[in-house]
């Protein structure tokens, strides 16, 4: 846990062309908001989640292996456990289909869950505490959970995969916006909040048509992604 020296100066906020709002007293936790009015929340609990170490597990991690029980998904993500079930019941979590679960239930099999799908709940719970419905939270974190980035190629050549499914890039900070006209979300790298191309990324994604003044939420990931695996860490111990 890192902690800011008494002298060092608070860290300022970044520079928007339009008005950060101050956060709401019963909200809470790291990720930027915005609504369709194109105002900007920012939004911090104060927490000082480590960010060291976190790439490095990255690399030797497997995110698809299942060995979460979902108490432990639960306690790492805050997702309250009827909720939870809601959403397998509403097929909105990748995985088993609730056939399944019932047979497995039947023969106490406790059903388990992977880093990926662990990290699809936790996204979508940001994205429903900004106000977005759950159906549309799902397919908004699949852009991160299961999809990845690369470059195209021609012939024999190799593709360079810059970010694989289900992982954050491994330099800067990984973000994940959502947009009203998009079904799914658009994953995007900047170097930090004050990267001169993060509202350039934000309201031009690569790829996609959108009205700058449509921008459901946008998250970082980078940051849950660690708070996450912590949380599943004081759950379960991650071998």
């Amino acid at each position: 846990m890192f902690f800011r020296h008494p002298c060092e100066p608070k860290p300022e906020l970044p520079p928007v062309p339009f008005p950060i709002y101050p956060p709401s007293k019963n909200r809470s936790g790291d990720f930027f908001a915005c609504n369709n009015k194109v105002h900007v929340y920012l939004i911090h609990n104060g927490s000082r989640e480590p960010y060291c170490g976190e790439r490095k597990m990255d690399a030797d991690f497997d995110v698809w292996e299942p060995r979460y029980n979902t108490k432990e998904v639960c306690e790492a993500t805050g997702v309250k456990m009827e909720t939870l079930k809601t959403w397998f019941q509403r097929g909105l979590i990748l995985g088993e289909n609730e056939t399944d679960v019932r047979e497995n239930r039947t023969h106490r099999v406790e059903r388990v869950l992977s880093f990926a799908r662990v990290m699809q709940i936790a996204i979508m719970h940001k994205f429903c505490q900004l106000g977005l419905p759950a159906s549309k939270a799902a397919t908004v974190a699949l852009a991160f959970t299961d999809l990845g980035e690369g470059n195209a190629t021609w012939g024999d050549e190799v593709p360079t995969i810059k970010r694989h499914p289900g992982h954050i890039y491994e330099q800067g900070l990984t973000m994940l916006a959502a947009y009203p006209e998009e079904e799914f979300g658009y994953v995007f790298n900047i170097s930090g909040f004050k990267d001169p191309n993060f509202y350039s990324k934000l309201f031009f994604p690569a790829g996609l048509q959108i009205s700058t003044s449509s921008i459901s939420g946008v998250i970082d990931v980078t940051r849950l992604y660690a708070q996450v695996k912590n949380g599943l860490g004081r759950a379960h111990i991650v071998s």
